[in-house]
C-alpha cells in the first residue's frame, strides 16, 4: 500500500510540474524566445534534457510498483 501511496504522490507531483514548467518553456519555445536560462540552455534544450530524465523516472516508478 505504501509503493502506491508513494505513486499516486509522484504522479500527481510530476503533473503539476509539466503543466507549470514545462508549460512554461513549451511557450516560450513556441513564441520564438531564444534566450537562455542562467545555466546557459535555450528552452529546446531543457526540454530536450528533461525528456530523458521524465522518461527514466517513470520506468523506475513502474518498476518499483511491480516489485
Amino acid at each position: 500500500m505504501e509503493k502506491l501511496k508513494f505513486a499516486s504522490i509522484f504522479s500527481s507531483n510530476l503533473d503539476e510540474y509539466f503543466m507549470i514548467r514545462i508549460g512554461g518553456l513549451i511557450q516560450a519555445q513556441r513564441a520564438g524566445k531564444n534566450y537562455r536560462d542562467p545555466s546557459g540552455k535555450t528552452a529546446q534544450e531543457q526540454l530536450d534534457g528533461i525528456a530523458g530524465l521524465i522518461k527514466s523516472l517513470v520506468a523506475e516508478q513502474y518498476v518499483l510498483l511491480d516489485e
